[in-house]
């Protein structure tokens, strides 16, 4: 890493580089900084972020809306530098400034003079010089936002990561300016003598996860070189130079003052005998920006003691998801249940395997995402919108979908069956798997496709009853004849689901426009969308994209961690990252009928994950399918971000699969097996008669008790239903 040092002389009206040398594209920086506070940077980021560009010099001041977390931390006069993060969100917003510069020289000493001195042409007059400051701030990420949204909060950024990412510029500002002092440097170290650089990480979360300042800053500061003493007579190091940033504790030593508070006062004969042990000691002030690596060590070591200690903070199954219902559940509480009551078992240990893979994978996307160069990002753009018109000329507002999802539809059942059970917290289901669960449940945080057994952890007054799909059927055929009154080729994509083509009918009663999105209001509303570009886009653009099908758990952590992609909105403002990263070979599966809009996309298949207490219980699935054709993941994630959705009935698109699947008891019985395997075989080729399907690919997937999946193709030219049970010993064979 590599820090770049802007100094401000007093005599002179110039800046200088590291070098020394005169700076002719320097920018006066004591016109610039004049702030009450040098944390002051960091509102106008946000400023600039979510409110535009500020251009009210009066921004810059404030006594109480600004609280820096280092209030005795550096003096009056000092000339006070911030290590700068050049991060994702702000890349995207300098490239939208439309400046010329390369993204891949990250010589901050020529390029943020450049930036500036392009900002000035571009609005021109000094009468908005804050402006062009602002546009500066909104260029970069200051080390402490980075340390307290980023870090702490354990988003999106490791703190080692983090040394190895950001770079370093020198930004001398004060609380009083002008006049400014010289940038301070690292002292320099006599040969013998060793550095030890200390550093505290104070903030940590209270008890609801919110941020809380430790009571006394110095006091954990001093704390740190008592530890960096300790360490350094351990090592058996005699001359000893101990660098730390908190000025206030430096003067203390050197004048044996009390100017501390209490906290660090009552160890500031702890610091002093240490000191004594040495042959020579000498205690010394480092600029922040000098200190990083010590800061930034600290920070890890307590995110690391964070995560110990909340090890089930960073678990995340479809059993912790949300449904609706579960706004206001414990999250942590269910997190913290689901990691104890799964921790051990086969499925546990499957996640944390593929939550490995998913890191490795965001890695190498984050690396190709830092090769890429103005002229790439050109490139990529320009696909980006050729793609994004090529689907705006492909909007259809002409029909009117209407799409029903009769929430909790099992539990309802039992409910309407069993009257007695209303206003209970019911399951559909056993302790294996839960198929459904009504909204009493869903407020302890029990939901579809979690094990029974964690269920009644979570809620202990939970009542099982199980299912009885027969029942369901009959119930669903009643809502179906009313659906045929509307739309007698309505489709159903699930006993409790369907989307019905309402256009006509619209038409002919003079009702406006527009699609239900039905989950925007459940349990019991409607939200209709008018068909008007402006406010499907309205809609979408704070859509999280999780609620778009074909959008996964890993697909949506790879968005974010990658790119800092949460709604559909932001895959447009990226479109060009999206492009770079998915190839226009690299595929997504899409469902066959997707009207657009709807918030529970219509799934191709519905797997259970069952999860048993004992491992010798845990599940053994066996699948049979065809293939299944996908399309661009670039065409689908802007195809999202424009809130496009297929219109067509599905009777026009062909049908790219057809599948049946079992879940059963773990065994090695091989008779078993087979018997199962003819079980499904007969369900497919059942399947394929009634719709009138032939394939060209038929496919063996197994998974195991230990959740690994093993899969076996067979290429046999056209496949008919008798070829499915005919060719099902060879591929079991294979």
């Amino acid at each position: 890493m590599r820090s770049v040092h802007n100094s401000v002389f007093l005599d002179q009206n110039q800046t200088t580089n590291a070098l020394g040398k005169e700076d002719p594209d320097g920018f006066l920086w004591g016109n610039i900084w004049k702030m009450t506070c040098p944390f002051r940077i960091q509102l106008f980021l946000w400023k600039a972020i979510q409110d535009g560009i500020p251009t009210k010099f009066r921004l810059w001041y404030g006594e109480d809306d600004w609280d820096t977390n280092y209030p005795r931390c550096g003096i009056e006069t000092e000339t006070t530098s911030h290590a700068l993060f050049f991060c994702r969100e702000v890349h995207d917003y300098w490239y939208n400034l439309d400046l010329s510069l390369d993204f891949q020289n990250w010589d901050y000493s020529e390029s943020v003079s450049k930036t500036i001195q392009q900002c000035y042409r571009k609005q021109g007059g000094t009468d908005n010089l804050p402006a062009y400051c602002s546009i500066l701030s909104a260029i970069m990420y200051v080390i402490w936002t980075f340390r307290n949204e980023l870090i702490f909060e354990q988003k999106r950024i490791q703190p080692i990561e983090a040394i190895k990412g950001a770079k370093l510029y020198i930004v001398p500002h004060t609380r009083d300016s002008p006049p400014l002092k010289i940038v301070k440097t690292p002292p320099n170290v006599h040969e013998g003598w060793h550095t030890v650089n200390v550093d505290a990480a104070w903030i940590k979360p209270d008890n609801m996860g919110e941020l809380a300042r430790a009571a006394d800053p110095e006091e954990a500061e001093a704390i740190a070189v008592i530890r960096g003493m300790e360490a350094a007579h351990k090592l058996g190091l005699d001359r000893v130079l101990l660098l730390t940033d908190c000025q206030w504790l430096v003067r203390a030593f050197r004048d044996r003052s009390d100017d501390l508070f209490w906290g660090a006062l009552t160890l500031a004969l702890d610091m002093r005998a240490l000191a004594a042990q040495f042959q020579d000691f000498h205690f010394d002030f480092v600029d922040r920006v000098c200190n990083y690596e010590a800061h930034f060590l600290a920070v890890s070591e307590m995110t690391k003691d964070e995560e110990e200690a909340r090890p089930w903070q960073s678990y995340h199954t479809v059993f912790t998801n949300t449904k609706a219902g579960m706004d206001g559940v414990d999250k942590e509480k269910v997190q913290r249940i689901v990691y104890e009551m799964s921790k051990g078992s086969k499925f546990f240990e499957n996640e944390e395997r593929r939550e490995a893979f998913i890191k490795q994978k965001i890695e190498n996307m984050r690396n190709q995402c830092a090769k890429l160069t103005a002229k790439d990002m050109d490139h990529y753009q320009m696909v980006a919108n050729k793609i994004i018109l090529e689907l705006e000329a492909s909007r259809d507002l002409s029909k009117t979908w209407l799409h029903v999802d009769m929430d909790a539809f099992y539990a309802a059942v039992e409910t309407l069956v069993n009257p007695s059970l209303e206003g209970k917290p019911i399951a559909v289901g056993g302790m294996s798997m839960i198929c459904t669960a009504n909204y009493e449940a869903r407020k302890f945080g029990v939901r579809a496709a979690m094990p029974g057994f964690i269920a009644r952890k979570l809620c202990p007054e939970l009542i099982f009853v199980p299912t009885d799909f027969k029942r369901y059927t009959r119930y669903s055929e009643l809502t179906r004849k009313v659906f045929r009154k509307y739309d007698p080729n309505f489709i159903a994509s699930s006993l409790d689901e369907a989307y019905l083509d309402i256009s006509e009918i619209c038409k002919e009663r003079g009702i406006s426009s527009g699609e239900v999105c039905s989950d925007i209001n459940k349990p019991n509303g409607q939200f209709i969308l008018p068909n008007d570009r402006t406010a499907i886009m309205t809609f979408i653009s704070s859509l999280p994209v999780r609620k778009i099908g074909g959008i996964s758990k890993v697909t949506e952590h790879m968005l974010w961690d990658v790119l800092g992609i949460n709604t559909c909105e932001e895959m447009l403002q990226k479109s060009a990252f999206l492009c770079a990263l998915f190839s226009s070979s690299s595929t997504a599966f899409y469902p066959v009928f997707v009207p657009a809009l709807h918030s529970e996309w219509w799934p191709m298949s519905l797997k259970f994950f069952e999860m048993h207490e004992k491992d010798d219980d845990f599940r053994f699935e066996v699948s049979v399918t065809l293939s299944i054709a996908p399309v661009s993941y670039r065409e689908f994630f802007l195809s999202e971000g424009l809130g496009l959705g297929q219109t067509d009935a599905p009777q026009v698109r062909s049908r790219k699969s057809i599948s049946s699947e079992r879940t059963f008891s773990a065994t090695g019985d091989e008779v078993l097996l087979h018997k199962k395997l003819a079980e499904i075989a007969r369900t497919l080729s059942t399947d394929m008669q009634i719709e009138g399907l032939s394939g060209r690919t038929l496919t063996l997937k197994l998974k195991t008790a230990s959740f690994e999946l093993i899969s076996s193709v067979v290429r046999v030219g056209l496949v008919f239903p008798q070829v499915v049970l005919e060719e099902r010993f060879v591929i079991m064979r294979e």
